[in-house]
């Protein structure tokens, strides 16, 4: 979140203007006849009284060429023009305390990132706004990860442009090479990503953002993508368009999907695979409190609790909770269900919507582990010591632009 001082700096300016008024007024009652030195009953200058050029009164000045001083007006001094002179120099100071601020910001980001997230605070819960370049508060109070600085959501949004061609071609490219590794290996494969949040609930993204077309670039990758019957390519979109009159399938204050879009995600992940699942209209989906957890969006304005406090949650009949101390995002996390259907284990490679995307998968794999698939610096150590026979690879349409290189670098060679 880029540093801001909005809110901070007319504060302490109107400071400065509440102490220079009460100084003013001082110096009125002080000095009703304008003197700014001396005593009331000091005695007067000797000194001769000078203009505004520095010139003695009633002395001829001397011309010595064209650029020569020559005496200007008197002005001698007023309250008016003191307190011009003074106000003058309070934005002065103003201005040099906030430019060493800003620096000694720009040198420490604890305390640069503790004002901006006080900043955020003082907005969202003072005057309900939304004051950060990557978060847009929507019209039903909602907020969008709308961003160009992690991803390009807003340009997948845009619906203006397309991955070019060769990107296209490389990133299936990429895709067969992984397929075709762990296929060698015995392991069956579907890549599945997961649309962004203001893809699937556009009628509520802010107005200021444009949109050209309902169809994204990663709606045509897939598409172009789908052409391939050699590559296992899931798209959950379509079914969570098509459930989301039902209940929620993202958190309204976050980016995330929340159980029941994940749910629906491992729906589309596993018919990729070719294996069975149970259509969530067909379970019994109860609400539940929202998890705990420190969400990108809240995150980045300082308010992290809010999706504790008021993001829709369900918990999914046959689906498991995560526990509270399941290791981060980050790291490698592994389930278990001794009752599956079959003894089979996964491994998942994704980002952080891959959180609530294991449990789903429990009912038909014993094991699932997660990891992040840029925090797996060996992956062919990491199949020799899980041995899955099964992986996912799970993209959020953010980061479709990073797929092709994240493959390349997950492969051996």
């Amino acid at each position: 979140m880029k540093f801001r001082l909005s809110y901070l700096f007319p504060l302490l300016f109107g400071a400065f203007l509440a102490v220079s008024a009460v100084r003013l007024a001082i110096f009125a009652v002080s000095f009703p006849n304008g003197r700014s030195h001396g005593g009331k009953d000091a005695p007067p200058s000797t000194a001769p009284k000078t203009g505004f050029s520095g010139i003695a009164r009633g002395a001829t000045p001397v011309q010595t060429g064209p650029s020569s001083p020559l005496p200007g007006p008197e002005f001698p001094p007023t309250p008016e023009r003191d307190a011009s002179r003074l106000l003058g120099r309070t934005a002065h100071l103003a201005a040099r305390a906030k430019a060493k601020l800003e620096e000694f910001a720009s040198k420490s980001p604890p305390f640069r990132d503790g004002l901006a997230h006080f900043d955020a605070r003082w907005t969202y819960w003072i005057s309900g706004l939304v004051r950060s370049r990557q978060v847009a508060l929507a019209d039903n109070g909602w907020l969008f990860y709308l961003t160009r600085q992690d991803g390009d959501s807003i340009e997948d949004y845009s619906g203006e442009s397309r991955y070019p061609p060769y990107e296209t071609a490389l990133l299936q490219e990429r895709l067969l090479e992984l397929e075709n590794y762990l296929a060698a290996r015995g392991i069956a494969f579907a890549f599945v990503v997961v649309p962004n949040k203001e893809n699937v609930y556009p009628e509520y993204v802010p107005a200021r953002f444009r949109r050209v077309s309902p169809v994204s670039r990663a709606d045509a990758l897939l598409a172009e993508l789908g052409k391939n019957p050699l590559l296992p390519v899931a798209d959950p979109k379509p079914l969570l368009l098509a459930h989301k009159p039902v209940r929620l399938v993202y958190y309204e204050y976050d980016s995330h999907w929340n159980r029941a879009g994940a749910y629906i995600g491992a729906q589309a992940a596993l018919a990729a695979l070719g294996r069975p699942s149970v259509p969530l209209h067909d379970r019994t989906v109860l609400p539940a409190p929202a998890p705990d957890f420190a969400a990108d969006v809240p995150g980045l304005l300082g308010i992290p609790s809010i999706t504790a406090r008021t993001s829709t949650e369900f918990t999914v009949e046959g689906v498991p909770i995560l526990r509270p101390d399941r290791p981060g995002w980050r790291e490698l996390g592994t389930v278990e269900n001794p009752s599956s259907r079959t003894p089979d284990t996964l491994l998942i490679l994704g980002d952080s919507f891959k959180n609530e995307f294991a449990p789903p998968f429990l009912e038909e794999f014993r094991r699932v582990s997660d990891v992040h698939w840029d925090h797996c610096p060996d992956f062919p150590a990491l199949l020799d010591e899980l041995r899955p026979d099964a992986v996912v690879l799970e993209f959020v349409e953010r980061y479709l632009p990073y797929a092709a290189k994240t493959i390349a670098r997950l492969l051996p060679g």
